[in-house]
């Protein structure tokens, strides 16, 4: 399992499939490939610095997140995913919930139709001016480098306040896609 404590566990899953992990350094990685099953491409159109227009398939192989509870919970939890340093998901669970699977970030209203996928993909080159210099609007902020490729599942004691209804608005939905872009470099791989 990628992370077991107690009666709690965590997996990333391609295709219903755990990821294998590899363990160094006191962290979890996981390996994918970009041409499993569920993968699929992306036509990506980027203009180049003199106004040409690049046009090419981009792979992108879909994720979730899977936490599983091994007894039942006597607690409400807060279950909090945070992709690439960003709060992507939370959710409380109580009760007789087994597990929890997380695809992506919900849209406006919770509509399965409004949801963007967690997936991955290779790193993207960032756009260049004319002047041959990087385009500052087409990187992250560097603050959030470090949480580049991370993927965090948080676990901690909910306390029921109140209950209604809540309605998130489309905003909700705004997250950048943080690990795809990087220097072009020729010596970069990934």
């Amino acid at each position: 399992p990628m992370v077991k404590i107690g009666d709690f566990e965590a997996k990333i899953c391609v295709g219903d499939q755990p990821l294998k992990e590899i363990h160094h350094g006191g962290k979890i990685y996981v390996v994918t490939e970009y041409d499993t099953p569920v993968s699929y491409k992306v036509w990506v159109e980027d203009e180049s610095p003199f106004g040409e227009v690049e046009r090419q398939y981009w792979p992108y192989t879909p994720f979730e997140v899977l936490v599983m509870f091994h007894q039942p919970l006597a607690d409400y939890l807060c279950v909090t995913i945070r992709i690439d340093g960003v709060d992507a998901s939370q959710k409380i669970v109580q009760g007789t919930e087994q597990s929890i699977r997380v695809q992506g970030i919900q849209g406006a209203l919770g509509h399965d139709s409004d949801l963007k996928q967690f997936f991955f993909s290779p790193p993207r080159p960032v756009k260049k001016l004319r002047s041959g210099e990087h385009d500052p609007n087409d990187k992250i902020a560097s603050e959030r480098l470090l949480d580049l490729g991370s993927v965090v599942v948080s676990i901690r004691k909910a306390t029921l306040s109140h209950s209604n209804q809540v309605v998130r608005g489309a905003s909700a939905v705004n997250f950048a896609d943080a690990n795809k872009k990087v220097k072009n470099s020729p010596s970069s791989s990934k």
